[in-house]
C-alpha cells in the first residue's frame, strides 16, 4: 500500500529531523550526560523521540494537560516492550515527578538505578525525591555517595549538576539540624569551586549553632567573628554575590541586637562589627 508506505517514511523522516533538532540542541546548551534532557546517543530511535518530545514539554512555558497524559500512555506502552532499558524508565519517572506523583516518581528511580546503580543522574534522582518528600537523612545518603565520588567538583560532573548537588546536600543537614556537619564539609571553603556558597553556608552553621545562647561564656562572641570573616573574605574577592548577601543581611538583623546587650561583648568585637557594618551593609 503506497499511502501506508509514504505514511512510515514520513514519520521516519520527522523522528529523524527530531534527533537532529535535540543533537543540535544539546551542542549550543552544553547538555551533557549529567543533565536530565540529556539523550544518549546508543538508543532506539523510538525510544529516543519519546525523550525528546518530554523534554520538549517539560521545557514549555504553559503546558497542555493533554500532552503529558498522551505521553504517560505513550511511555507506558514503550515500558512494555523495553522492560530492562534504564534510560526510558527513568524518562518515564520524570512524568510522575511532574505529576507530583513522588511513590510512582521513587518506584521507577529505583528501577533504573537496578539496572544501573553507578549513573549519577539516577542517584541525585533518588535523593531529590527524598528531599521534597522530608526525607532528609535518605536523602543525604545518596548525595553522599555522589560527593564521595567527587561529583560535587564541575570537572567531574557539570557545573549545573555540582552547584545543585552541594546545595542539596548542605540543605539537607541544615534542615536536619546538623550543623557540625556542615563545618566538616565546608572546612577548606574557600579552596572549593563553588567556595561562595560553601562559605555562606558555614557562616549559617556558625550563626545557628549559636542562636538562641547568650554570649557568657563567650562563645557567641566567636561564632559570630568567624562569621564576619568569612563574609570579610567573600565581600572582598567576589564583589557582593547574592547568596552571601542574603545570608549576610540575617547576620546583621541577629547582631543588630548586640548594641542592646553591648556589655556581654568585647570592645574588639564591637568595633569589628561595627566596622563591618560600615564596609559592607550598602551594599549588601
Amino acid at each position: 500500500n503506497i499511502e501506508v508506505r509514504n505514511k512510515i517514511a514520513s514519520n521516519l523522516k520527522a523522528r529523524n529531523l527530531k534527533i537532529q533538532e535535540q543533537e543540535i540542541r544539546n551542542q549550543k546548551l552544553g547538555i551533557t550526560e549529567f543533565d536530565d534532557d540529556h539523550v544518549l546517543d546508543n538508543i532506539g530511535s523510538t525510544i529516543k523521540a519519546a525523550i525528546i518530545d518530554l523534554n520538549k514539554f517539560l521545557n514549555q512555558r504553559k503546558k497542555d494537560p493533554n500532552v503529558i497524559s498522551k505521553l504517560k500512555d505513550r511511555f507506558s506502552d514503550l515500558v512494555v516492550h523495553h522492560n530492562s532499558n534504564m534510560e526510558l524508565i527513568y524518562h518515564f519517572s520524570r512524568i510522575y515527578g511532574y505529576l507530583k506523583d513522588t511513590t510512582s516518581e521513587l518506584e521507577l528511580i529505583e528501577r533504573s538505578i537496578s539496572l544501573d546503580n553507578e549513573n549519577p543522574k539516577f542517584v541525585k534522582a533518588r535523593g531529590l525525591n527524598l528531599f521534597y518528600s522530608g526525607k532528609y537523612k535518605e536523602a543525604n545518603s545518596d548525595f553522599k555517595i555522589l560527593i564521595d565520588r567527587k561529583f560535587d567538583l564541575p570537572n567531574n560532573s557539570s557545573k549545573k549538576f555540582s552547584y545543585s548537588l552541594i546545595k542539596l546536600y548542605l540543605l539537607s543537614f541544615l534542615f536536619q539540624g546538623k550543623y557540625q556537619e556542615i563545618l566538616d564539609y565546608t572546612e577548606n571553603w574557600s579552596d572549593h569551586p563553588w567556595g561562595i556558597m560553601l562559605g555562606t553556608y558555614r557562616a549559617s552553621a556558625y550563626r545557628r549553632l549559636v542562636e538562641g545562647q547568650n554570649n557568657q561564656d563567650g562563645s557567641r562572641e566567636s561564632a559570630y567573628l568567624l562569621v564576619l570573616e568569612i563574609f570579610e573574605q567573600i565581600f572582598n574577592s567576589q564583589n557582593y554575590p547574592a547568596i552571601a548577601c542574603k545570608e549576610g543581611v540575617k547576620i546583621l538583623r541577629e547582631l543588630s541586637g548586640v548594641i542592646t546587650y553591648i556589655d556581654q561583648y568585647s570592645t574588639k568585637f564591637i568595633q569589628q562589627y561595627l566596622v563591618f557594618v560600615s564596609n559592607h551593609f550598602f551594599e549588601m
